[in-house]
């Protein structure tokens, strides 16, 4: 039972573990996300500001507004770029989760196992319970005779 108990603790553990893991990954994903959100923001507001400078010949400006663009751009690439790279999972997360799976099959096996003893034992009892029922009903009316019958041979064996 003890070996039981320390399995659930592991695997309480391992779970805390993950949820830890996956938390920061989460949070690192959000960050990113809000980066790429700023800067695709940032390439829209340029290429208003391009168009602008284009449409009403400050074409000096212009030419400064597009490249403004490019970098937002670039700038927006990179970190989407980590966002998508990030989605892989570690070789010790992976270990992790085998061992959790490992720790949940073993526990489930002993957990079926101790069901179908209950069950068994269960089946026993029942079975002794009838056992018992129809020795009352009707075994000690089929002794009467054969205790009878032993007290006069005890008696005709004392005379």
């Amino acid at each position: 039972m003890s070996n039981q108990i320390e399995k659930l603790q592991m695997l309480i553990t391992l779970e805390k573990s993950l949820l830890f893991v996956q938390y920061n990954q989460q949070k690192k994903q959000a960050i990113l996300l809000s980066i790429v959100i700023v800067f695709f923001l940032l390439t829209v507001l340029s290429v208003n500001a391009a168009l602008f400078f284009h449409l009403s010949d400050f074409s000096e400006h212009a030419v400064s507004a597009w490249k403004m663009v490019a970098l937002n751009t670039l700038l927006a690439l990179i970190p989407l770029g980590l966002l998508f790279s990030n989605r892989q999972k570690s070789a010790p997360e992976n270990a992790v989760k085998d061992i959790r799976d490992a720790l949940l099959s073993d526990l489930k096996e002993q957990a079926e196992s101790n069901i179908i003893n209950v069950q068994e034992s269960i089946e026993k009892i029942q079975n002794f319970s009838r056992d018992i029922k129809t020795f009352s009903d009707g075994g000690l009316k089929a002794l009467i005779p054969i205790i009878k019958l032993a007290s006069e041979v005890i008696d005709k064996k004392k005379d």
